[in-house]
């Protein structure tokens, strides 16, 4: 995935709660191709496994002016359900 993938503007952090925090890290990063610019709490490796519920889509939430999105849903290695938001 290029860093690019999820559009200009990404995003500023994630904050997720999850069992095996190696596995999950390693989907992260290897499954998803984000990287850690800063970490706290525990350090750890991890292996991507993850399963795509919804592809990309575009979506115009409604309200006033409109607000065009991209989203887009998968699995994580926990079975937490990762929201990918974005403007478009």
């Amino acid at each position: 995935m290029s860093k690019n993938a999820i559009g200009k503007k990404g995003f500023h952090h994630l904050a997720v709660k999850v069992r095996d925090y190696e596995k999950s890290l390693e989907f992260y990063i290897k499954g998803l191709g984000l990287e850690v610019k800063y970490q706290w709490g525990e350090v750890g490796k991890r292996a991507a496994n993850a399963k795509i519920t919804d592809e990309p889509f575009d979506f115009d939430i409604q309200s006033d002016p409109i607000y065009p999105v991209r989203i887009a849903f998968c699995k994580g290695p926990d079975q937490e359900i990762i929201e990918f938001f974005q403007e478009r």
